[in-house]
């Protein structure tokens, strides 16, 4: 009976860890989705590109 509920409660934890996870990944993606219009964003890419072929 024991290990029957240690398993449950395992598995409980387990899916609620997970979830959690998802919860949070899927906030932290819609915060990146925002478009910067602030005044000092650069609406090209400028030569700095072009730096790490030094």
């Amino acid at each position: 009976m024991a290990h029957l509920m240690t398993v449950q409660l395992l598995l409980l934890v387990m899916w609620m860890a997970e979830c959690a996870q998802s919860r949070a990944t899927r906030a932290r993606t819609e915060l990146l989705n925002v478009c910067m219009d602030a005044k000092h964003h650069k609406e090209k890419p400028g030569p700095e590109d072009n730096l790490h072929d030094q």
